[in-house]
């Protein structure tokens, strides 16, 4: 995607922010500690929180950095 697309289609962080959540839902969410699919979304927080633990998942940062393991820093 080029910057101008880009900037098109995300014209502020609230629209690239839906992306990011809408991405990742279609991909599936499930909890790292106890591989639960259930989830809720909290909207004030901007991130899902697993029903059986009390652990949260930020959306954008999961999407964002989920393909970092193919670059080395």
């Amino acid at each position: 995607m080029k910057i101008i697309e880009f900037l098109t289609e995300f014209s502020d962080e609230r629209s690239c922010k839906l992306h990011f959540k809408s991405v990742r839902e279609a991909q599936g969410i499930d909890c790292s500690s106890c591989k639960n699919t259930k989830h809720y979304w909290l909207q004030n927080k901007w991130q899902w929180q697993c029903s059986n633990v009390i652990k949260s998942r930020y959306a954008f940062l999961n999407a964002l950095f989920s393909c970092l393991k193919y670059f080395q820093l």
